[in-house]
């Protein structure tokens, strides 16, 4: 429902990425609609990624499903590879550059008082990625 907002509301077209894939194209077919749902059965709102933005999500879903979303909470998981490499993804992270970013996840680590192992009620959902992945930029070779 969301996408539809961004495609008929901001974009007024289309959404289209260089490399098109099935799922933007399914998308913007736009089968699935606010008329497929109850309203009280959905919450969406989209907007710059903001601390208002954050609050107006947290109030609303409050007030319409009297309920607190963890979503939108800070996190981070560490990941650890076959080759001993560490993989760590987060969200919620307020800092640009790689050190600042690294300093955050390991201060919000150290003043986290919740449970750091994974529960039962926990999951974790990441996108498909696409690992052993060799790029080539021709246009950049024998440049200066």
């Amino acid at each position: 429902m969301i996408w539809n907002d961004l495609k008929n509301d901001l974009a007024k077209q289309d959404i289209v990425f260089l490399s098109q894939l099935d799922v933007v194209k399914n998308l913007n077919n736009g089968t699935f609609s606010v008329n497929d749902m109850s309203e009280e059965a959905y919450y969406k709102v989209y907007g710059y990624p903001s601390l208002k933005l954050k609050e107006k999500i947290e109030n609303e879903i409050k007030d319409k499903f009297n309920e607190k979303s963890d979503v939108l909470d800070d996190f981070a998981v560490k990941l650890l590879t076959k080759s001993d490499d560490e993989v760590i993804i987060s969200k919620g992270i307020k800092q640009e550059s790689f050190g600042d970013v690294y300093d955050e996840i390991l201060e919000n680590s150290e003043n986290y008082d919740g449970d750091s192992k994974f529960n039962d009620i926990d999951s974790l959902k990441i996108p498909n990625i696409k690992f052993k992945l060799k790029e080539s930029f021709e246009e950049l070779e024998n440049k200066k």
